[in-house]
């Protein structure tokens, strides 16, 4: 747990004026510190939609980005997948040992890479409407 205190916590948030209290991380926080790009979009993305998530992803990834999404099917995991040598992190809708949707494809190596899980609720917290990235984005 990062609290906003913390020399580790992102500078980029620490910045904004309703910056979370603290962050459950887990990974390697070296991610946090590069420049951020987020890409999201459609669970049921087309193949196009996919591919494009993919490409835009590892062509930011390999330009020094780190790739910021949910952790959703779709264009999510495939931005995560396509950014895992560079740095990805996982905006979680719960606690950040929670995957969810649980229909999600497996991404074990996200937590194992140059990754981290964000979210500012406390570890084990299901996943509720008006916590989802999108609810608090």
């Amino acid at each position: 747990m990062l609290t906003c205190t913390d020399a580790r916590y992102p500078k980029a948030l620490r910045d904004l004026p309703d910056a979370p209290l603290f962050l459950w991380v887990m990974g390697d926080l070296a991610v946090l510190d590069r420049p951020m790009i987020v890409l999201v979009g459609a669970r049921n993305a087309s193949s196009l939609g996919t591919r494009m998530a993919r490409s835009l992803a590892a062509e930011q990834s390999e330009h020094g980005y780190t790739i910021v999404s949910g952790l959703a099917r779709g264009v999510d995991t495939a931005a995560h997948l396509a950014s895992l040598k560079g740095g990805t992190v996982a905006v979680m809708a719960g606690g950040a040992d929670v995957i969810y949707p649980q229909k999600t494809p497996p991404l074990p190596p996200i937590f194992s890479r140059p990754a981290c899980a964000s979210r500012n609720s406390p570890l084990a917290s299901s996943p509720r409407p008006a916590t989802s990235p999108a609810a608090t984005a």
